[in-house]
């Protein structure tokens, strides 16, 4: 069992998990030093407080401030690098062809995006949709267990849900902008062949059949990205455009920077 005290603070809702959650769907808990938390844009969940996204961190242990549009437009960079992560999850499938639940952060990317000096996984696929214990969850849970790896700094996980689905190819990701360069493009169709293509903690222990076989399990392919980025997974032959090391050939879907 466990016991959450919700109020309101100075950037927004917080969550404190007092007691630890229970070996169970998240896993065991894993405890880190108070003050460490992370920040959670409200539009970018499905639930808030009650996401998968803000279980998933109280069970790393840490406490989770879910602000609303207002509040993240109004943050300096020191106040994002305050935290150990900045989490824009999936909103259950955000409505394709649109980034409206992260219009807030994408309207001050260049505010949020350099004071994000730790790990960093971009996913262009929504994993709380299809939230099972085999399939998305896990990758939410690595995802995050990622992003707040490094002590004193601040991570990132970040979700573009279904927001480019069916969009053209070349298509430019203003929400990544702090980053650097990203442009994104379609698979063609509900694209189901998921293939990871580097050992790496972000999908440390996941294999293929965790990402494939979602009923749509890719919904962007990232197309070009900044060359701090090392590919994780692909969508197998979808393009001829990238190469990995084991000779298949697609497109990225899933990048990250920095390594645990």
């Amino acid at each position: 069992m466990h016991r959450i005290i919700m109020g309101l603070t100075g950037l927004g809702l917080s969550v404190l998990a007092l007691v630890a959650f229970q070996t169970g769907l998240y896993g065991t808990q894993t405890t880190h030093a108070a003050p460490d938390k992370v920040l959670i844009l409200d539009t970018s969940v499905n639930g808030g407080a009650g996401s998968a996204e803000a279980a998933t961190a109280i069970n790393l242990g840490f406490t989770v401030d879910v602000v609303n549009a207002a509040t993240w437009g109004a943050m300096t960079a020191a106040d994002f690098g305050a935290y150990r992560a900045l989490i824009l999850g999936d909103p259950n499938c955000g409505y394709p062809g649109t980034a409206s639940y992260v219009a807030a952060a994408e309207a001050n990317a260049n505010i949020w995006g350099p004071a994000v000096n730790g790990n960093v996984v971009i996913i262009g696929t929504d994993p709380v949709y299809h939230g099972s214990a085999a399939q998305g969850l896990p990758v939410t849970e690595k995802g995050i267990a990622f992003a707040t790896a490094e002590a004193g700094k601040t991570g990132a996980y970040i979700t573009l849900s279904c927001y480019y689905d069916g969009t053209a190819s070349g298509t430019p990701v203003p929400l990544l902008n702090g980053f650097g360069s990203f442009t994104v493009g379609p698979t063609g169709a509900c694209f189901d062949d998921a293939h990871i293509v580097a050992a790496h903690p972000a999908l440390s222990g996941l294999t293929d059949a965790n990402l494939s076989n979602w009923n749509c399990s890719v919904h962007e392919v990232i197309q070009t990205y900044p060359s701090q980025f090392q590919v994780l997974a692909i969508a197998r032959n979808v393009g001829s455009g990238y190469t990995a090391p084991d000779g298949t050939v697609g497109t990225p879907y899933i990048v990250a920077r920095g390594k645990d």
